[in-house]
């Protein structure tokens, strides 16, 4: 009898050491999963930072470029020109016909 019981506890051990690894395995395999989704999604967010940035970069050279040709003497007269209508004093100005 004693041995009976042992045999039923030992097959009892035994189906619950089987369901906990089951479930231990069910557990890490999630994990895995949503942690790929994760990793997923970190490289769409790096690249679209990176290309934000690249974008950034190429937007500040323009505005440096922009900054040194304001500097120039040919920018101000032409701006002076175009938006305020001045002229050097022996300059003649042709205006087309309307």
């Amino acid at each position: 009898m004693a041995g009976r019981k042992r045999r039923s506890i030992s097959k009892i051990s035994k189906i619950l050491y089987v369901i906990f690894a089951a479930l231990c395995l069910a557990v890490i395999s999630i994990n895995k999963f949503m942690l790929d989704d994760r990793l997923v999604q970190a490289k769409m967010k790096n690249e679209s930072a990176k290309s934000y940035l690249k974008e950034e970069k190429n937007r500040a050279e323009e505005l440096e470029h922009l900054k040194h040709e304001m500097k120039t003497k040919k920018f101000i007269e032409d701006t002076a020109r175009e938006k305020f209508g001045l002229t050097y004093e022996n300059e003649i100005v042709f205006e087309p016909e309307k």
